[in-house]
């Protein structure tokens, strides 16, 4: 029988000889979220990263991963996931990253990855904490979500128009158009789903 990810993190946490409260200060959060995440009372929440992280454990969610009903996982832990930070208004992605399960939409594709959200310009469709999926294979399109690059630098919006000098955008907390330079951001991410937090 298989063991649940909050089994996993007792587990892991007794090893390292470290109190729920430990592992809550070196993640963020709280010991009573702690304890719920290893009795399973919690299952989807925006420390699963945090806490995989900090114990070195292989998987973002031993179960099925905290993924929308809609994506399916297929299994492999390949996927790159990085987190971010808000800086002056646009994400900063850490460079270092972990390996999640791999959704279905991002099977096959080499150079997909997904981002920890910190911004929430983009809510209710993309929340602090939720994962983007991003495949930067697929072309700019109108009309579809996207992730604006500039190596570390990233802002998420949905591409209204594509033009030689600019990417036209929209972002649902203000619902204004505006536009971003290419040279600011010459790389255009299509994002392909979510895991909610």
């Amino acid at each position: 029988m298989s063991t649940t990810y909050g089994e996993q993190v007792k587990a892991k946490r007794k090893e390292l000889g470290w109190s729920q409260s430990k592992l809550a200060q070196r993640v963020g959060s709280h010991a009573q979220t702690i304890d719920k995440i290893e009795r399973g009372t919690i299952k989807f929440s925006r420390y699963l990263p945090r806490i995989s992280v900090a114990l070195g454990l292989a998987e973002v969610n031993g179960d099925a991963g905290p993924a929308d009903a809609t994506v399916a996982l297929i299994g492999r832990n390949d996927l790159p996931l990085f987190f971010s930070a808000v800086e002056d208004g646009v994400m900063t992605i850490n460079p270092a990253s972990l390996s999640i399960s791999r959704p279905q939409p991002l099977a096959g594709v080499t150079d997909a990855y997904a981002v920890v959200v910190s911004s929430g310009e983009m809510e209710p469709a993309f929340e602090v904490g939720d994962r983007v999926l991003i495949n930067p294979l697929l072309p700019p399109e109108e009309g579809k979500d996207v992730m604006l690059r500039n190596d570390n630098r990233a802002l998420i919006a949905r591409l209204d128009k594509v033009s030689k000098d600019t990417w036209t955008v929209h972002q649902h907390s203000n619902g204004k158009r505006f536009k971003v330079s290419r040279k600011q951001f010459p790389d255009c991410h299509r994002v392909v789903g979510k895991f909610s937090r």
